[in-house]
């Protein structure tokens, strides 16, 4: 579901639900691109998650950005733009839950970029190049893509 953007990437989890949120946009809030498209509305997706590691099992969420049309009157494009692997707000106040997500993830960036070998790393040049993809980081959990995919 995250197309290997995230780390660590071989983590074993389950999907506990899938919400998605679709509102109207405003033609104030759209750029010159969205302009161009009829009926245009929020896109976005939200996956609770449930992580499985050998310390213990702790909940996260993927948090997925996009936008859609119509693109016929039987068909509507998605076009994904951005998202996030975070904590759920039930989980933040939890230390128990922080010391796993800790453990997990810190610096598993780092570690998968010095593991990487040499096809991983041609296919993250090519999204990153094609999609204009920015990837998360150990410092910043966001993903953006700065050209879409139709």
């Amino acid at each position: 579901i995250s197309f290997n953007i995230f780390q660590p990437k071989d983590m074993l989890c389950t999907i506990e639900g899938i919400q998605n949120f679709i509102r109207n946009m405003e033609q104030t809030d759209l750029s010159k691109e969205q302009q161009q498209c009829k009926g245009i509305a929020t896109y976005n997706v939200l996956i609770d998650l449930m992580f499985h590691t050998p310390n213990g099992d702790f909940p996260g969420e993927i948090m997925m950005e996009g936008y859609c049309y119509p693109e016929s009157d039987t068909r509507v494009t998605v076009i994904f733009t951005g998202g996030e692997l975070r904590k759920r707000k039930s989980a933040m106040q939890d230390c128990d839950i922080s010391k796993l997500w800790e453990q997990t993830f810190a610096n598993a960036y780092k570690k998968a970029d010095m593991e990487r070998g040499y096809v991983e790393q041609l296919m993250q040049y090519v999204m990153k190049s094609v999609l204009k993809l920015e990837m998360p980081t150990d410092d910043n959990p966001r993903y953006e893509m700065k050209r879409v995919m139709k």
